[in-house]
């Protein structure tokens, strides 16, 4: 089949390489520039590493990150609430949770794919009928397919086409993110996140003696800190957060710091078309919390590339493809803003009282939250 795909992020290059291990014709658009060196990592859990291994990656991505690093999530003090031994995880779910920069792993994948996307090309319409997707670019060409993908990001134009008035929702908290290099072991075994009053700070490794670090702030949308003052105002913000937040931050140039509001989406009425399917954040965008979102889009490929695959008929395997995923998914995403709510508390006797009952909370309470996830293989 000639399949033709909107975006080159993880998720449409995952499920470029899905469909063309599997004999299948592969044109992916991106509205973007090519990717740079900049950016953040990502955590690739267990689950994900599975399905990589599908996609015939995940040699290369347990090489080119990092894991087997234990840590857990602490106070702002730096008081361990819960411990995390990876170790653990691995035995027990056959794979690694892998940190990995972001750039990097695209590169993975545009190497398996032997393919470059078309850049600067945005799907801005199509048409279909019972013989192919029609699509329009921005470029003023058409292109005709059996498939389209819209694996578009949380901005999704083709989602846009289908629900207008469905937006994206603000999570109530802003995210800073940055890479800068750090000797691990100033670090030790606090790799994971600390949570205050309505703030919270994780640092995970990459490889190199480079760290990925991450900080949040509940405030209203649409507050951004200018890029040259936002070291200094994350200094001020974490201050007093125990000795390797401050010396992180101090690292890493204002410059080289994002900043992002948090959002996701509400539950769609469905993710197909016919011939035309949403797939990753423009399907389901997550809130970080669970470390889920890119590794439920991996998972999404995997699944959309064997069922159309298998019926050899579109609009049967794409109904297949929904009907996989489409409730489970769901299902993470409302556990993840959940999750963000509980570790977000905003006030100081809240935040003291959650952190009391997450350092009493028996370790099989805590590992039920994420054992269905992480056992999950598709």
């Amino acid at each position: 089949m000639e399949i033709l795909i909107s975006g080159a992020g993880i998720a449409g290059l995952c499920v470029a390489l899905a469909l063309k291990q599997r004999g299948h014709t592969v044109h992916i658009y991106e509205r973007a520039k090519p990717h740079s060196s900049v950016g953040a990592g990502i955590s690739l859990w267990p689950n994900a590493i599975k399905a990589l291994d599908q996609l015939g990656v995940g040699g290369v991505v347990r090489s080119s990150g990092t894991s087997n690093l234990s840590g857990g999530i602490f106070s702002a003090t730096g008081r361990l609430l819960i411990a995390e031994d990876t170790a653990a995880n691995d035995a027990r779910y056959g794979a690694p949770t892998v940190i990995i920069h972001r750039a990097v792993l695209s590169d993975i994948l545009l190497n398996a794919l032997s393919q470059q996307p078309q850049y600067n090309t945005t799907v801005t319409d199509y048409t279909q009928d019972s013989n192919g997707v029609t699509v329009y670019l921005s470029n003023n060409t058409t292109v005709h397919g059996d498939l389209l993908i819209g694996a578009d990001g949380i901005h999704s134009a083709i989602r846009q086409v289908w629900f207008p008035h469905i937006t994206p929702r603000y999570a109530g908290y802003t995210a800073w993110r940055g890479v800068c290099y750090f000797d691990h072991n100033r670090v030790g075994t606090r790799w994971g996140e600390w949570l205050g009053a309505g703030q919270r700070f994780g640092i995970t490794p990459l490889k190199n003696d480079a760290i990925y670090w991450y900080a949040t702030q509940n405030q209203p949308a649409n507050q951004f800190i200018a890029i040259n003052d936002r070291q200094a105002h994350l200094l001020h913000l974490f201050a007093d957060w125990g000795v390797q937040v401050p010396a992180i931050l101090a690292a890493t140039a204002s410059a080289a710091i994002m900043q992002h509001d948090i959002y996701d989406l509400p539950a769609l009425p469905y993710w197909i078309d016919n011939r035309v399917a949403l797939l990753g954040d423009a399907a389901h965008a997550m809130t970080p919390n669970l470390g889920q979102g890119g590794c439920q889009a991996i998972e999404d490929a995997v699944v959309l590339a064997k069922a159309v695959t298998t019926f050899n008929d579109v609009p049967a395997g794409l109904q297949t493809y929904q009907l996989a995923r489409k409730s489970y998914v769901e299902a993470i995403v409302t556990k993840s803003r959940q999750i963000g709510a509980v570790f977000g508390i905003n006030n100081r006797w809240g935040s003291a009282m959650r952190n009391l009952l997450l350092r009493h909370l028996p370790p099989k309470m805590s590992q039920q939250q994420l054992h269905p996830i992480l056992a999950h293989e598709v």
